[in-house]
């Protein structure tokens, strides 16, 4: 059973777990570390099985991201409890006002072991 605040932000129903989502609204500056040292310090170590930040690596200046990222978790109830703590975090360590936003992504992983998704974690 979807609990009720992860069908309210998906806006939909599915039998496919919601594990996965995207992470909005994030300082251009942020970094795959940045996003991983919060997902630590917010007690998921061990429970997210991958994080991709996609960048701009155009020559014009130094790398930076896109202003989102996309995290997958091994359980709906462990993707449930990061919607409540993730939801309008503030990424401390960088000097930005930015909170973040949660949407579920497109594509849902279900729990599925990172083996094909090298290139993402």
């Amino acid at each position: 059973q979807k609990s009720s605040e992860s069908q309210e932000l998906s806006g939909r129903s599915s039998d496919v777990p919601l594990t996965t989502f995207m992470v909005g609204n994030l300082p251009y500056k942020a970094t795959k570390e940045d996003i991983i040292d919060a997902l630590d310090f917010m007690g998921f170590e061990g429970s997210y099985n991958f994080c991709h930040i996609p960048s701009d690596h155009k020559p014009r200046s130094k790398a930076t991201n896109l202003g989102y990222a996309f995290v997958g978790f091994v359980t709906e109830e462990v993707a449930a409890a990061f919607v409540v703590k993730f939801g309008d975090f503030k990424l401390r360590r960088l000097s930005s006002a930015k909170r973040s936003t949660l949407k579920a992504a497109h594509l849902q992983l279900g729990g599925l072991k990172t083996a094909g998704l090298q290139g993402l974690s």
